[in-house]
């Protein structure tokens, strides 16, 4: 019962469907860890088709992405047809929350590098409508 008024509280009038509480965790202006709490269960949730848009970070020379969205994008995948891996894969997008993600080659000794091709997709892409 305390959980019921706590969420009443918290969301008001919101939906909880479409509702996420975030917590951060900052030092000296620098957010160091950021959190989502949902108030139903990930099969609940009413996802949107986001909008995730993708720029090169300055300076990286391509090998390094800032990755934001418009609306909330539940585990995002990041692949590559250049054999490796991302420094961070499978992750929430939360909108005003841009997340930095590099692209290491397993083609030269494990530096950080441009994929030749990077695609993106989120949970909404592989629900059943």
């Amino acid at each position: 019962m305390e959980r019921e008024i706590l969420t009443e509280v918290l969301i008001k009038e919101h939906d909880p469907k479409k509702a996420v509480l975030l917590a951060q965790l900052e030092e000296n202006g620098k957010i160091l860890d950021l959190k989502e709490y949902y108030f139903v269960t990930t099969k609940e949730l009413e996802l949107k088709q986001p909008e995730i848009e993708i720029t090169q970070a300055e300076g990286s020379d391509g090998a390094e992405f800032i990755l934001s969205t418009n609306m909330l994008a539940k585990q995002v995948v990041l692949s590559s047809e250049t054999e490796g891996f991302f420094t961070d894969n499978y992750f929430n997008l939360v909108p005003s929350f841009p997340k930095r993600v590099g692209f290491i080659s397993l083609a030269s000794d494990y530096s950080i590098q441009s994929p030749k091709r990077l695609d993106v997709s989120s949970m909404v892409n592989y629900m059943n409508n």
